[in-house]
């Protein structure tokens, strides 16, 4: 059996142990809310700003030669033998109309803008459909042709920079291939329709038809 003395070391003994091990638990936990506190303060150096693009872009497309009435078929030089009409066509004399005062071609001024406030690349495409015959050309100018295209080639303008309040302007050419065969079928009757679309560096796209 112990003695007074031997019981009141052994309950020192173990108030040391308990006053160790609370000194230990409140330094784990002083530790744990510092830790915590730290990885979320925050401080205005530490605030990330940012601001959005500033693209508007327009586009139109409108009919500028004089020639309104169908189409009647033009040669292009495509065809062996048959020197190219387009030249002629579109000269200022004749404006996409014969000497007949039929309409052989069309003229379209489009007209690509950006009314923001930053800087945006963009690329100009066509897309005609209608007549199986029905072929346009790039224009270098309001009366002069360019490169013949295909339905296939839809590229009117590629990389085109518009500055803030800025735009561009191109030309194209509108007609009906004479193929030197019957284009009864193929495109008698029938009408032609074109979308012009603009695609800016950002994915946005704006378009116009006629």
């Amino acid at each position: 059996m112990l003695s007074s003395e031997e019981k009141k070391k052994k309950f020192n003994g173990k108030l040391v142990y308990l006053i160790i091990g609370v000194a230990i638990l409140i330094v784990t936990v002083a530790g744990s809310t510092y830790a915590y506190f730290t990885a979320r303060v925050t401080t205005p150096e530490n605030t990330i700003t940012g601001s959005a693009l500033d693209i508007k872009l327009g586009v139109t497309a409108s009919l500028v030669s004089k020639g309104t009435g169908k189409l009647i078929p033009i040669y292009d030089g495509s065809v062996a033998e048959h020197e190219t009409q387009l030249t002629t066509a579109v000269s200022t004399a004749s404006d996409c109309v014969d000497k007949n005062k039929n309409t052989v071609c069309q003229v379209y001024e489009i007209k690509v803008s950006n009314s923001g406030s930053d800087e945006v690349t963009v690329d100009t495409t066509l897309n005609l459909s209608g007549m199986t015959n029905i072929k346009w050309a790039g224009m270098t100018g309001r009366n002069t042709v360019g490169v013949v295209h295909i339905l296939s080639d839809t590229s009117i303008a590629s990389g085109t920079i518009l500055a803030s309040n800025g735009g561009a302007t191109f030309y194209i050419l509108i007609y009906l291939n004479n193929t030197g065969s019957d284009q009864t079928t193929a495109d008698s009757g029938k009408q032609f329709s074109g979308t012009v679309t603009v695609t800016a560096s950002t994915g946005s796209q704006i378009s116009a038809t006629f």
